[in-house]
């Protein structure tokens, strides 16, 4: 069920030849309907549950109930600037986003909770491309986000990433991030612990016709 919201962004040109700067800001409600479960998980070492019902130290999973999640406002404000000189581009953008609203679990039974949420990100990045040849292109980059509210936390991300054009069909990306927060990394889905710092490599290809 979406409610009215709006949109907006602006860009200048700046008299600097290769400088654009840019903001934007969006603000919107919305409700949706939905299933809460806890999911089915292993019996953890130790635990003792009920036979042939997943537990976690000896708490059986919970059955599907109906669950009621109103979201409003929602605010998403952006702020970039970009330069680019011949071969290099330089870019850099901060974001901030509220969100505020309740997630109701079973409403119109007895059993019904409510667990209202005012929750902030606010986050950016820097970073550099350059082309070195037809063939290949390079980026560096730094991107920190920080989240307050229910959620309070930060994650670090340092990346190297390389482009190349195979064929003007053709794309492959490679990308090497290192890590360091455990901000969005679920507990539930990570039973032997979370470590904040972490790797991660990531390759894409890209065909056009």
């Amino acid at each position: 069920d979406e409610k009215p919201g709006f949109a907006g962004s602006l860009e200048w040109r700046t008299p600097v030849r290769g400088l654009r700067v840019g903001t934007s800001y969006s603000r919107w409600n919305f409700d949706m309907d939905a299933l809460f479960q806890i999911p089915a998980m292993p019996v953890m070492p130790g635990a003792s549950g009920v036979s042939g019902v997943p537990s976690v130290s000896g708490m059986p999973a919970m059955p599907a109930m109906p669950a009621t999640f109103e979201a409003g406002p929602l605010e998403f404000t952006t702020i970039s600037a970009e330069y680019v000189r011949g071969d290099l581009t330089l870019a850099a953008e901060g974001c901030q986003i509220k969100v505020k609203g309740d997630t109701v679990v079973a409403p119109g039974t007895p059993f019904a909770t409510s667990e209202p949420y005012d929750q902030k990100y606010t986050g950016g990045y820097v970073r550099a491309d350059y082309r070195f040849s037809k063939l290949l292109e390079g980026a560096l980059g730094y991107g920190h986000t920080k989240a307050e509210g229910q959620i309070d936390d930060d994650a670090n991300d340092v990346f190297i990433s390389a482009r190349l054009d195979v064929t003007k069909n053709v794309i492959l990306k490679l990308e090497q991030h290192f890590m360091d927060g455990s901000m969005d990394v679920l507990a539930n889905e990570n039973l032997s612990g979370i470590d904040r710092t972490m790797q991660v490599f990531l390759v894409k290809a890209t065909v056009f016709f």
